[in-house]
């Protein structure tokens, strides 16, 4: 096991901070998108990119540590969401989901 995968997994047990350092990642996307903003570190590339690149590393991480099988999961839940009424077109123009 990679030292990185062993140290979040010790880091699990602070579940609430690491899922708030999640929803950080998502508000500074919103933040960089909303302002049109470069990233600090990148400054070739848009902040919201970067934050969202932030974000599926950390997703990914702590996914790995707890032996998830996320791609999987992806492609499962992508066929189920395709059979769904309210994720098509048609009802979301007919007033169903807004985003």
């Amino acid at each position: 096991m990679p030292p990185w995968s062993l140290r979040i997994k010790l880091r699990l047990r602070q579940g609430g901070t690491r899922t708030q350092k999640r929803v950080s990642q998502l508000s500074e996307a919103l933040e960089a998108h909303r302002k049109d903003l470069r990233d600090d570190k990148l400054p070739e590339r848009p902040g919201h990119e970067v934050e969202f690149a932030d974000l599926i590393i950390r997703v990914l991480d702590t996914a790995y540590a707890l032996g998830l099988d996320i791609p999987g999961a992806l492609i499962e839940k992508n066929r189920y969401n395709r059979t769904r009424a309210d994720h098509k077109l048609a009802a979301r123009a007919a007033g169903g989901k807004k985003y």
